[in-house]
Formats: C-alpha cells, structure tokens, sequence
C-alpha cells in the first residue's frame, strides 16, 4: 500500500489506495493542497459538499483501512448526495460518450471490454438510484452483458442513459445542493474528536 505514513492521521483508504487524513492543528488554517493518493479532510469535505463527483462516490467505496471517524461521516453520506452531485457525474459521463463517438478507431474499439464504459453503466445505477430515492445501495454490474452487443449499440444505449438522466433531474425530488450547515457541523465534528483522540488539543 503506498500511502504517506507521515502524515500517520489515515481515517480511510479506499481499495485503490486513496486516502483521507485529518491534518494537525498546524494546518487547521485554510486548505491544505496536496496531489497525491491522499486527501486532506477539509479539501475531501469542499469538493463533496460542491457535488465532485470523484469525492462524493468514495462515500460509497470499499475500504481497506476505516475509522471511527469515517464510519460517522459515511452515517451522513446521503446528505452528500443532489442534483448538482448529479449534473456533475452526467457531464462526466457524456464526455466520455462524445469522446468514444468521435474515435478515429471506432471499429477498433472493444467497448464491451473498456473499463471506462463498464464504469459508466455502474455510475448510470448510482446516479438513477439517487435520483429515484435520493440514496444508493451497491449493485453488482454484469458485464457480461456487454459481450452480445456491438459498439454501436452500446453507444447508442449509453445515449439513451444519458438522456434518461437528464429527464429525471429536472423530476426528482432530490435537493438541489447539499445543506452546508449539516454537513459543516459533521466536518468540524470528526476533526475535532480526532484531534482530541490525538491529544492535540
């Protein structure tokens, strides 16, 4: 696992050995900007609570390594999740569909086995499921179900769920933006304890 042990203030690691830390008091003022595998708390917490779509969706990832700290902001998850979360992923993944549709190697293409596009069908699920209930409950893919078409039908497909999306954002009863104010509180709170925990302070 390659994750900076110097920082030693890990609350959570993804699978894919990304990590969340909660600085020391030190550098409590403003955020912390560090472009590794790790995040700092703050900066994570900033992007969420503005619908980043790759900061949001760790919420809902495997982890190797989990704190108490992580499991109270993951008992506030849903309160991450709105349309502009939404709107967020749906322009990421028609960028994708534009980016595969324009290929100079269309024909080449295996869509059935790129990862990027089984991604897509996983994220199309989260997105409806939030959309549908304004949460999400991990749902296994089948990719073997991408095997039968051919790349114009995946792409067509992958259009349509885009569009359907689209549609669904305008009907949803899902708040628009995250509460600042709840989730500020959840933030603060896990810093905090943390830092007690630490004896910092």
């Amino acid at each position: 696992m390659h994750i900076d042990q110097l920082k030693n203030s890990i609350i959570m690691a993804t699978e894919q050995n990304f990590a969340i830390y909660v600085p020391s008091p030190s550098y409590s003022i403003g955020l912390y900007s560090y472009n590794g595998p790790e995040m700092n708390i703050k900066k994570w917490f900033m992007k969420a609570l503005h619908g980043d779509p790759f900061c949001v969706k760790l919420l809902f990832e495997k982890e190797q390594i989990s704190s108490e700290w992580w499991d109270y902001v993951k008992e506030h998850r849903n309160q991450f999740l709105s349309k502009t979360f939404i709107k967020n992923q749906v322009h990421l993944m028609k960028k994708l569909f534009n980016s595969l549709s324009y290929s100079s190697n269309f024909e080449k293409l295996e869509l059935n086995k790129n990862k990027e596009v089984i991604k897509f069908f996983k994220e199309y699920d989260f997105c409806n499921q939030v959309l549908a209930a304004g949460k999400y409950l991990p749902n296994d893919f089948d990719e073997n179900v991408l095997n039968v078409l051919t790349n114009k039908q995946i792409l067509d497909i992958m259009q349509n769920h885009v569009v359907v999306l689209e549609d669904k954002i305008e009907l949803s009863t899902l708040q628009n933006n995250s509460h600042q104010d709840i989730l500020n509180h959840v933030c603060t709170h896990v810093i905090l304890e943390f830092w007690k925990w630490q004896g910092w302070i």
